[in-house]
């Protein structure tokens, strides 16, 4: 039995969180820029499936400060 979230799910959920992520990202820029008056630019996100307890390594490592809220989401997706 294999490990991989992709058995969780099927394969239109990463292309649909990597949407959400980038119109989610272009609002916040967006009031951010209105908020301080400045031209703020953000690269294009992408979304990758990595294990919980790698997520300081993609950060710059354990030593680094970071904030980040993570959520569980359980049961049947209505919409």
């Amino acid at each position: 039995m294999s490990d991989s979230p992709y058995d969780r799910f099927d394969d239109q959920l990463p292309p649909l969180l990597e949407i959400m992520a980038r119109e989610g990202i272009q609002h916040g820029v967006e009031g951010l820029s209105e908020m301080t008056g400045q031209t703020i630019t953000v690269t294009q996100p992408t979304v990758s499936w990595v294990p919980l307890n790698q997520i300081p390594n993609l950060l710059g490592g354990p030593e680094n400060e970071a904030v980040g809220v993570y959520l569980r989401a359980e049961g049947e997706m209505a919409g």
